[in-house]
């Protein structure tokens, strides 16, 4: 609460990015907390910009549309942050969406890249993405959480520990 002797904080346009949240911040202090794994600023920081490195890596830049369906996960914010670290947009999928849903968005959203659960619950998202690929053909990249996919994606797996990120 501000009273009239304490001058009131303004937020800059600068200081309200993402980038900026994560530079400003005490690396060492808690950023997220999830059941398999504590996140610093510092350790989340690291992993955003990894991430991000491998999406510019893959010809993804500013415009382009990401795509991701997962549950929330540390690796669904990593995707956000490192999206608006290149200036990509991120389309966010609902993981109950399905086959009409999935093309509908994909196609109107143009995404060059999709990034998916491998399962959710029984529902085997591997299987269902390689049968819908004919008919989503701006999607050129594919990521699997967690899971192999199809040969021609990639997996991301982030470790429980603190150290190396995943692939």
């Amino acid at each position: 609460m501000n009273n009239d002797t304490e001058p009131a904080r303004s937020i800059t346009p600068q200081s309200a990015t993402l980038s900026a949240l994560l530079h400003n911040a005490s690396p060492d202090s808690p950023f997220l907390l999830c059941p398999d794994r504590d996140w610093t600023y510092g350790d989340f920081s690291r992993a955003v910009d990894e991430f991000a490195a491998g999406l510019l890596s893959m010809g993804i830049s500013k415009g382009d549309r990401v795509a991701i369906a997962a549950p929330n996960s540390a690796q669904w914010l990593i995707t956000w942050f490192a999206a608006a670290k290149i200036g990509a947009i991120l389309v966010t999928l609902n993981v109950a969406y399905r086959e009409r849903e999935f093309d509908y968005m994909l196609n109107q959203s143009a995404a060059s890249m999709l990034i998916c659960s491998s399962r959710d619950g029984d529902f085997d998202f591997v299987d269902f993405v390689q049968g819908l690929r004919p008919r989503i053909p701006t999607v050129c990249h594919y990521i699997f959480l967690d899971d192999d996919g199809f040969a021609e994606s990639h997996r991301w797996v982030v470790p429980a520990t603190r150290g190396a990120e995943g692939s």
